[in-house]
């Protein structure tokens, strides 16, 4: 029985990046010697792939000159912690109300300065968003579903989430 066979597949990017995570955090456990080479050998096939995407997913220096400033701004006005860090509830700067004009003004005048790099990163973030839901093909190994079924430790090693995302790597 051939176990695994390398064929091209369509499948949306954003799959791509699900497959990578996955492989990632489930090579380590996986206990099959055939369904961890069947991994590995995707992991391999996706790289340059992923490489690609993370390069997409990276802010533009301009952007994360902004960012950095906006940072420290937001930290200025900040209230702080008993070991002196600024104070965060649910994700955002805790600030006083005396601060809370100061720091947004600073923000605005900010803002205005790098509004076209806020403008081009906004462009290229919305992007990225419309390319991981487009359709690609590219060489995946693919697995026989028969081996699967044959071994029963793969079954109780794989959620039902990961055949999900593995579905498109079967072959019979």
């Amino acid at each position: 029985m051939e176990i695994l066979k390398l064929n091209e597949i369509k499948c949306k990017r954003f799959r791509i990046l699900e497959m990578w995570h996955l492989f990632n955090r489930e090579l380590k456990t996986i206990k099959d010697f055939q369904f961890a080479r069947f991994l590995n050998k995707n992991k391999i096939l996706l790289k340059d792939e992923i490489e690609f995407l993370q390069e997409m997913q990276k802010y533009l220096e301009k952007y994360e000159e902004f960012n950095k400033k906006r940072i420290k701004i937001c930290e200025k006005y900040s209230e702080k912690n008993e070991d002196g860090t600024s104070k965060i509830e649910n994700n955002e700067y805790v600030l006083k109300n005396k601060n809370r004009l100061k720091c947004e003004s600073e923000l605005a005048l900010l803002q205005e300065e790098y509004s076209d790099a806020i403008k081009e990163q906004e462009e290229r973030t919305k992007e990225f968003e419309k390319m991981l839901n487009e359709e690609i093909e590219i060489k995946l190994m693919t697995i026989n579903t028969d081996y699967i079924a044959e071994k029963e430790s793969i079954g109780n090693e794989i959620s039902a989430e990961y055949y999900e995302i593995l579905e498109s790597l079967f072959f019979e």
